[in-house]
């Protein structure tokens, strides 16, 4: 296993299932990225050369919010929703679905999550 800034490159997984292990990243990002440069997705990833993993490391956090960074943003999200006291922030606050679920006969796992 090789271990970068961002992402571990594990040697006998495929290339495009490398990126998909970093926090922000899901399977359609992870191929629109393998298809930007040019690589095959289904590759296994010790044919990539070691350069071209510190290229793509670069690259994502260049471009796309990752790890801390997107988690501090969703959290002071949240914190803007209940300051500015919107329905959606009051919702938050009272660890209540926001978009419109039904709380009499469902929901009973989110009322107890310790979302906030």
């Amino acid at each position: 296993m090789l271990v970068y800034s961002d992402f571990k490159a594990y040697i006998y997984r495929k290339f495009g299932s490398i990126f998909r292990k970093v926090y922000g990243i899901g399977k359609s990002r992870s191929d629109y990225i393998c298809f930007s440069f040019g690589f095959n997705k289904n590759i296994p990833s010790y044919f990539i050369n070691f350069y071209y993993y510190k290229f793509f490391s670069i690259f994502i956090r260049r471009y796309y919010f990752i790890e801390t960074k997107l988690r501090r943003f969703k959290k002071n999200n949240r914190i803007r929703m209940i300051k500015l006291n919107s329905y959606k922030g009051i919702r938050l606050e009272e660890k209540l679905p926001l978009r419109g679920q039904r709380t009499s006969s469902n929901a009973r796992t989110r009322k107890y999550k310790n979302i906030v």
